[in-house]
C-alpha cells in the first residue's frame, strides 16, 4: 500500500481499485502456494496428516485474505 492520502478536508482517500487489486494478488499467490505445497508433499512423500495441515493453514489464511476483499467491497458501497 502506498502513503496515506488526505483530501483537503482531512479525510483519509482510499484508492479502492489499486486495494482490491493487492488482496487479489495475494489471493493468487495464496492459490499458487497451496499448489505448490501440494505438489512438494507428493515428492517427498510427507504424511497425509501433515500435508492436511499444512492445505489448513493456507486455506484459512486465504479465507481471511477473502474476508478483507469482501469488507473492502462492503465499504466501497
Amino acid at each position: 500500500m502506498g502513503a496515506k492520502q488526505v483530501d483537503e478536508r482531512g479525510r483519509e482517500v482510499v484508492e479502492i481499485g489499486a486495494r482490491m487489486r493487492g488482496m487479489l494478488e495475494e489471493i493468487e499467490k495464496a492459490h499458487i502456494y497451496i499448489s505448490d505445497a501440494q505438489r512438494q508433499d507428493y515428492r517427498e512423500g510427507r504424511s497425509a496428516g501433515e500435508a492436511r495441515a499444512t492445505e489448513r493453514r493456507t486455506c484459512e489464511r486465504l479465507a481471511r485474505i477473502e474476508a478483507m476483499l469482501s469488507d473492502s467491497k462492503t465499504d466501497k458501497k
